[in-house]
């Protein structure tokens, strides 16, 4: 059954992660509420940082109580159901939230190599089991991977600014040192370097030799590329408030999944 949009379970999704939410269209009617729950679970491990805000040890118990809702077979918890009736891979699931372990910690990671790999722990094994949850076969969920990986680095830079506030700093240390309170030469010159980095996987993604019935789990590469141009646009200052407009126009998506 296709998703229902006035759902309780999946109204954060569309007010907080519109553009995935937006990609749930192009999915085939019948996986649209199992796609919905997994992003809705990816935007649950997401938000396990800021809700633990100074307590670390009540974010990993948290964590630790999705990896033993999702063991035990739900036990009454709607997402968890939601997760475990669409049949995703609880290992896979279990990737996502061990993931997220990195988000409790306020050191920021050494190199620009260990970013890229929270990136594809993250957005990239998101894309990559919505990929295979569509059907994909192992090239479309490797480029699917290659698209989620790239949207997250694009997606850390965009929220710099934020991150800051929270305490939190995805600039490696090999990029940047000192704090990152403000707008500076040595700030833009890191986030391009990262944006050059998500380019190069963009280069790499082949939508159009992604099936149809895929193709929902990888137009997030449509939406990065649209952040890319703006941050480009902005002299790469994530303090520029033209990032905070989400590439969420449906029409732009679908004519862009029809050229490519």
């Amino acid at each position: 059954m296709p998703f229902s949009t006035t759902d309780p379970l999946f109204a954060d999704l569309k007010r907080l992660d519109p553009e995935r939410f937006i990609s749930l269209l192009f999915a085939p009617k019948e996986k649209q509420a199992g796609l919905a729950a997994l992003y809705a679970f990816n935007l649950e491990l997401g938000s396990v940082r800021e809700r633990a805000m100074r307590e670390p040890m009540a974010g990993h118990i948290r964590l630790q109580w999705w990896r033993d809702a999702l063991a035990s077979g739900a036990g009454g918890v709607a997402l968890a159901e939601a997760l475990l009736a669409a049949k995703f891979d609880v290992a896979a699931l279990s990737a996502l939230i061990d993931a997220r372990e990195a988000d409790l910690s306020s050191d920021p990671p050494q190199s620009l190599a260990e970013l890229e790999d929270y990136a594809k722990a993250t957005g990239g094994g998101l894309q990559e089991l919505a990929a295979k949850w569509l059907g994909g076969n192992d090239a479309a969920c490797d480029t699917a991977r290659l698209a989620g990986t790239a949207y997250a680095l694009v997606g850390l830079m965009r929220a710099l600014p934020f991150h800051a506030r929270m305490g939190r700093r995805h600039l490696p240390q090999d990029l940047m040192a000192g704090a990152i309170e403000g707008p500076s030469a040595g700030l833009s010159a890191a986030v391009e370097q990262v944006a050059a980095l998500a380019a190069g996987g963009l280069g790499r993604v082949r939508l159009a030799q992604v099936p149809k019935t895929v193709r929902a789990a990888v137009l997030c590469a449509l939406q990065a590329k649209t952040h890319l141009k703006r941050l480009k646009r902005a002299g790469y200052n994530p303090f520029d408030p033209r990032l905070k407009i989400p590439a969420t126009r449906p029409l732009a998506l679908w004519w862009g999944m029809i050229r490519k």
